[in-house]
């Protein structure tokens, strides 16, 4: 879906990536050097601190929906989103 983030495994230091994903449509990708991004964020504190924010956040909201999956008694509608390969659950299976 449009402002998904993927590949953000490379700024935790992680060598495997745990999902991959394909474009339905054109798409404008924004592509950065892991390395430099994060000597970016160590020079600018507040910033990067901001910016580790939102990722740990990206990453808890996929950990919640993962539970839910794992958790659920019952057998959910579930479908991959588009380009992520994170599982979406209707709001009405779970």
């Amino acid at each position: 879906r449009a402002g998904e983030a993927f590949g953000w495994s490379s700024l935790i230091e992680r060598d495997v990536y745990s999902a991959s994903g394909e474009c339905q449509q054109d798409t404008l990708l924004q592509k950065f050097d892991s390395r430099a991004l994060l000597n970016i964020l160590e020079q600018d504190p507040v910033n990067g601190l901001i910016f580790i924010k939102r990722l740990a956040r990206l990453i808890g909201n996929r950990l919640v929906w993962s539970y839910k999956m794992i958790t659920s008694s019952s057998q959910a509608a579930v479908s991959l989103t588009g380009g992520t390969g994170q599982i979406e659950v209707s709001e009405a299976a779970a």
